[in-house]
């Protein structure tokens, strides 16, 4: 049979807290975890530039410039995924709108041209 002052020399933790009511009634107190919660950092200035270019797709990138510079405005701020998003989104569809309405006007006007 084993005593409190055995055990206290053999152990040189003291992990878990243990109470001694009598030498075969032992209790054990468990401590409570602790819990460590971080919040997400989001950049509201970077979701609304995301959103902006992605909805300059449906507005034949009227909305892309708009997108762009609310995009640089947001790269001041942590995180930076949705404003580089934004800028390359709005980039592109700007330069696709481009590419379009300068293929239209080519065509529009050296393979069709009026007669004057």
């Amino acid at each position: 049979m084993t005593t409190r002052e055995d055990h206290e020399d053999a152990a040189p933790f003291r992990s878990p807290r243990v109470d001694w009511k009598s030498p075969h009634d032992l209790h054990v107190r468990a401590e409570s975890p602790t819990i460590i919660v971080q919040e997400r950092a989001i950049n509201v200035l970077g979701t609304v530039a995301l959103v902006t270019s992605l909805t300059s797709i449906m507005t034949c990138g009227a909305l892309a410039p708009l997108g762009i510079l609310f995009g640089v405005c947001a790269l001041f701020s942590r995180p930076r995924g949705q404003a580089w998003a934004s800028i390359f989104v709005g980039a592109a569809v700007l330069v696709a709108w481009l590419a379009i309405l300068g293929a239209f006007g080519f065509v529009t006007f050296h393979v069709f041209p009026t007669s004057r």
